[in-house]
């Protein structure tokens, strides 16, 4: 009965020991440290220390946008001068200067301002930080204008530059039908316009074909057969026959005894058929 108690009490003790192992490997592996959650954690408490100077920055960026002109933009642009260059401030974006996503900025800005008008007021301004490691956060601006309200997106990187600014007014249904319907008869025009001139270039191929046939070299013709008038052939039996007479009349003066062929007068001469 002993011995019986015993192995049970054994077995009890392996499956203790067995069970106090498997809670301390589960202890030893929830110490290991997520270095995600360690990133991200570090990347919020950088955007809390510098929310100041980030809203600082975003207000006076907005407030350069509204005051300056379209022509000192672009000579400001040109010439690398940032909005620090004119507050004096240091600002935790761009602290080596401008950057060329500022310049892109710069052209959506004059691009968008007609749609705006003049500034009314700031509604709120939020700072979140980036989802993927390359973001360090995205300030969302809400401004009211004296047309439309409008939102800035303002996207900065690690390395505290503009990564990357958007500028969306919004507009009404109505504003963009009638955008859409704007862009829509332009693509189609232009699509006529190509199809006009394409047909008139088809067109003009059968006049091509015409130059080409006068341009090619004309054959040389033959040169006429000219005949020989009838009277040259008279002229010639003629000769032939003098010389016959000649022959006939020499040869009738020696039979004759005549000393001067020119004596004898020949009247006609006939050409006897010989029967064969």
């Amino acid at each position: 009965m002993n011995r019986r108690h015993g192995r049970i009490s054994a077995k009890l003790l392996s499956l203790l020991l067995m069970v106090i192992c498997v809670f301390a490997l589960a202890g030893c592996e929830s110490t290991t440290i997520d270095k995600d959650a360690y990133k991200t954690a570090e990347k919020q408490n950088e955007v809390y220390q510098e929310a100041s100077g980030l809203e600082d920055w975003a207000v006076d960026m907005i407030a350069y946008l509204n005051a300056a002109s379209d022509e000192q933009i672009r000579s400001d642009a040109e010439n690398a001068i940032s909005i620090a260059d004119y507050t004096k401030k240091n600002y935790p974006v761009d602290p080596d200067g401008m950057e060329i996503h500022t310049v892109e900025m710069y052209n959506s800005w004059i691009k968008t301002r007609s749609d705006l008008g003049q500034i009314k007021s700031i509604d709120s301004m939020n700072i979140t930080p980036g989802s993927d490691t390359s973001t360090l956060c995205v300030i969302t601006v809400e401004t009211t204008y004296e047309l439309r309200k409008c939102t800035f997106e303002f996207t900065i990187n690690t390395d505290h530059q503009i990564e990357g600014a958007a500028i969306n007014p919004a507009f009404t249904l109505g504003e963009k039908m009638s955008k859409a319907g704007m862009n829509t008869l332009i693509g189609l025009g232009f699509v006529f316009i190509v199809l006009i001139f394409i047909s008139w270039v088809i067109s003009l191929l059968k006049h091509v074909n015409r130059f080409g046939q006068k341009k090619a070299p004309e054959t040389a013709a033959p040169a006429p057969v000219i005949a020989e008038p009838e009277e040259e052939e008279e002229e010639e039996n003629l000769a032939d026959d003098t010389e016959l007479v000649a022959v006939i009349a020499a040869a009738i003066a020696a039979a004759e005894g005549t000393a001067q062929p020119n004596d004898l007068v020949v009247r006609s001469i006939k050409k006897i058929r010989r029967r064969s």
